[in-house]
């Protein structure tokens, strides 16, 4: 099946008057039509900075220093401003991690939502209205909401507004950048099933943002994980949940205590880290990592296709002596 989206080798950089600094390094990702693909790492690791890479939004100080993005076959990278606002939000939606900081205090949740159809041609007040009405039906909020200011809706409901405006012109593909961070249990259980309902019903594909690798087990087909800048293994969810490949990300299965299943204490993975400022030479994860070596120190692994399964990718020199692998 051909990508909706594809990037290869990307690499973004913070220039800062002391020297460049490398958040990205080489990042490949392709997410199929349809398909729910998760993106987990620690804060810092570069998840954001990607989301702001692949739909161009990304301001100064930050630089894309090479690679490719496409998307449908069209090069975003080399777009120019009218083709950019043509695909954001019709082709390309995304939903920001706070949804107080994405919405404007001072306007209306209908009159931001009006802004966004007029952008893109919907002009009718007749079309604008019945749109609108259907949208808060569509996440579950009542007409009224759109006369609201987003100061008088509680935290979920801002939140399922920005869905609604993410799914305002029937996008192919939503970037959720973890959209229930600042939410309770509850709320966030709500908002995650009312997307997948959506998801299956509208048939839009997601990318989905998060540090929580257990929320995102629930969610997502395959999961990416990324550390300090380059990703270290992408696997169906299924057989990320058998046994991880990476150390990394058998540390992040391990962080989070499970609710069914034997009981287990959580292990925290040891160090923390490191500044992308002075990263570590060879794989980045080997001053936190068990198994490493002194090649680890030197050489940095390639992104390989896992031999015992074709649907995983890894970038571990020691993958196939971790549990659920194939030595």
């Amino acid at each position: 099946m051909t990508p909706l989206l594809s990037v290869r080798d990307l690499v973004v950089e913070y220039i800062e008057p002391t020297g460049n600094v490398r958040v990205l390094d080489g990042v490949s990702l392709d997410i199929a039509p349809g398909e729910i693909i998760g993106l987990a790492g620690e804060s810092g690791s570069g998840k954001s900075t990607l989301a702001f890479a692949i739909t161009r939004l990304l301001r100064a100080p930050a630089v894309v220093r090479g690679g490719h993005i496409a998307w449908s076959g069209r090069d975003v990278l080399s777009m120019d401003e009218p083709a950019l606002r043509a695909m954001r939000w019709a082709e390309v939606s995304m939903v920001f991690q706070s949804a107080m900081d994405a919405l404007n205090p001072v306007l209306t949740i209908g009159a931001q939502l009006d802004d966004t159809l007029r952008a893109h041609g919907v002009t009718d007040r007749a079309a604008l209205d019945s749109r609108g009405r259907a949208l808060m039906a569509l996440v579950d909020l009542q007409p009224e909401h759109l006369g609201r200011y987003p100061h008088e809706l509680s935290g979920g409901m801002r939140q399922r507004a920005c869905i609604a405006f993410a799914l305002a012109l029937q996008p192919q593909l939503v970037i959720m950048d973890e959209p229930t961070t600042a939410l309770d249990v509850v709320v966030q259980r709500d908002i995650l099933q009312r997307v997948l309902e959506l998801q299956a019903r509208l048939g839009f594909a997601v990318l989905f943002i998060s540090h929580d690798l257990p929320l995102m087990l629930e969610l997502a087909d395959r999961v990416a994980v990324l550390y300090a800048g380059r990703l270290c293994e992408l696997s169906p969810t299924a057989a990320l949940q058998r046994g991880a490949l990476h150390p990394y990300a058998r540390g992040l299965l391990h962080a989070f205590p499970t609710l069914l299943g034997p009981r287990d204490a959580a292990r925290a993975i040891d160090g923390a880290p490191p500044s992308p400022r002075s990263p570590p030479p060879g794989c980045r994860f080997h001053p936190r990592c068990g198994l490493a070596d002194a090649r680890c120190g030197l050489e940095a692994p390639p992104w390989v296709t896992w031999p015992a399964d074709p649907t995983r990718q890894v970038a571990c020199h020691h993958a196939g002596a971790l549990e659920g692998g194939t030595p």
